[in-house]
């Protein structure tokens, strides 16, 4: 809908301007530059949308350093020249993360319910960031023990369960083609994950299993290492600003500070998701990559009020 809307605007201006001339500029270029707007206007809205984040969770501070880490972070203005998926996924991901931090905040069902929607919105986008449901999960279950309630009274509490119900129902009306044609979406996800997993490369013979189970292994610490080495690397984010981001998230676990663990609530399994698809693309991990931004700021900010504490 988005690229419908910025296609018609485009074509009515071009129209009342006189730019339009050719019937093959028409057909061609008209798809190339809506879905490069709406990409755009996607990753320049994510950027105040980490900021709020980090504003809401930690401190105004920490959520403009956040903000500004992702203004130029080089993945992020790539894609936000292309008429790809990973922004809209990106801001649908970020703006239910911001949900999931009032759900922390303030735990009212609205809450439940949008942070649910728009982590359906985004795994409909695009299915890495399937695990959404755990930062919304982590987030009920940590406001629930700041409250002094049991694990029990959390568990049983209809909101939680109204939130990933609201996953599915976000994801349902992001791809409404899984009701209208399930048999063909579940024969179209086995010859994705045949095809770009990484067991499609192994026999599963009784004969070959301890090599299988060892092959895997393998090859999964070998992915989850290119991917940490993509990260790192100068035209990504850089290894200053990776080790920020790596520390950032060790020193809030350790901290036992509740807040920064739901970044890497999405960032772990994630990262282990993506370690299993046979191809490696760092925009894979375009959102949980500007959450981890948010502990990197914190653990900034942490550094400069001991400074200045002395």
């Amino acid at each position: 809908m988005p690229v419908l809307a910025v296609e018609a605007a485009y074509l009515f201006g071009g129209f009342v301007l006189g730019f339009f001339t050719s019937p093959v500029f028409l057909e061609v270029w008209r798809y190339f530059y809506a879905a490069r707007v709406v990409g755009m206007l996607f990753g320049v809205a994510a950027i105040p949308l980490l900021y709020l984040i980090g504003k809401e969770l930690l401190d105004r501070r920490a959520g403009l350093l956040a903000a500004l880490f992702l203004t130029f972070y080089p993945t992020h203005l790539a894609r936000s020249h292309e008429g790809t998926p990973y922004t809209a996924q990106l801001f649908f991901a970020l703006l239910s993360f911001l949900f999931i931090g009032r759900i922390y905040k303030r735990g009212k069902t609205r809450d439940y319910v949008l942070a649910g929607l728009c982590a359906g919105f985004a795994t409909a986008i695009q299915y890495n960031v399937l695990f959404l449901f755990g930062p919304l999960s982590l987030a009920h279950f940590l406001r629930g023990a700041q409250r002094g309630h049991r694990l029990r009274e959390s568990l049983v509490a209809g909101s939680l369960y109204l939130g990933l119900l609201s996953v599915g129902i976000g994801f349902l009306i992001g791809n409404p083609y899984v009701v209208a044609d399930f048999g063909r979406f579940v024969d179209a996800m086995s010859v994705h994950f045949r095809k770009f997993s990484v067991v499609s490369g192994f026999s599963f013979a009784p004969a070959t299993a301890d090599a299988t189970r060892s092959g895997l292994v393998t090859t999964l610490l070998g992915n989850s290492g290119t991917y940490l080495r993509q990260m790192s690397a100068s035209r990504d984010m850089g290894l200053p600003a990776f080790v920020l981001c790596i520390g950032g998230m060790a020193y809030g676990l350790c901290k036992r500070a509740r807040a920064s663990s739901l970044a890497p609530a999405l960032f772990l399994p994630t990262w282990l998701l993506v370690s299993w698809y046979s191809t490696h693309q760092v925009p894979y991990l375009l959102p949980v990559i500007a959450l981890s931004y948010l502990p990197a700021a914190w653990l900034l900010v942490t550094i400069a009020d001991t400074a200045t504490a002395r």
